[in-house]
């Protein structure tokens, strides 16, 4: 129990929460983690002007992999720069894999943004990619893509069909 009577949150080993400041030139982009949704031209501008007259608000670190690879923050970074800055707040963070890595990042962006039923309808398809290429992975059906999504079972069900039934060229315009 916490001091206030409250179960405390068990942290993970491989979540040391430190914020650190680094220079911006050492974080990198990853092509995947980086299109999992697009960055809006006019939200990074907004964002960059912020920095550039309040500062980076380190309240939201950048989260980046021990190789300094971006997982949450694109458009974050991207303001960085564009605002001139030379160090922003990191939380350098431990993945098993690339899959865990990705995971997370959906995890993160699912949970900060409003996103168009396209956007959830590709989550879904990269979700479960990601479970029907490892066997090993828990939480395959359509009940736990749910809870990531943060939609029903029968929502991830209707997804599944389409994703069956779909030709390329429908799947592209969704």
């Amino acid at each position: 129990m916490g001091i206030f009577g409250k179960k405390t949150l068990k942290t993970n080993d491989k979540d040391n929460a430190k914020i650190k400041m680094v220079e911006v030139s050492q974080l990198r982009f990853d092509r995947d983690f980086k299109n999992v949704f697009q960055q809006e031209n006019d939200k990074v501008a907004e964002i960059a002007n912020d920095m550039r007259a309040n500062g980076f608000d380190k309240s939201r670190p950048i989260i980046v992999t021990e190789a300094f690879i971006i997982v949450d923050g694109h458009s974050r970074f991207m303001a960085a720069k564009k605002a001139g800055l030379e160090k922003v707040p990191v939380i350098i963070k431990k993945f098993d894999s690339r899959d865990e890595t990705i995971e997370y990042e959906y995890k993160m962006q699912l949970n900060s943004r409003r996103l168009t039923d396209g956007e959830y309808f590709a989550a879904f398809l990269k979700l479960d990619e990601i479970r029907r290429s490892n066997p090993n992975v828990q939480g395959s059906s359509d009940e736990a893509i749910g809870r990531q999504l943060n939609k029903s079972a029968r929502q991830v069900c209707k997804m599944r069909e389409i994703a069956k039934k779909a030709d390329s060229a429908l799947l592209e315009k969704i």
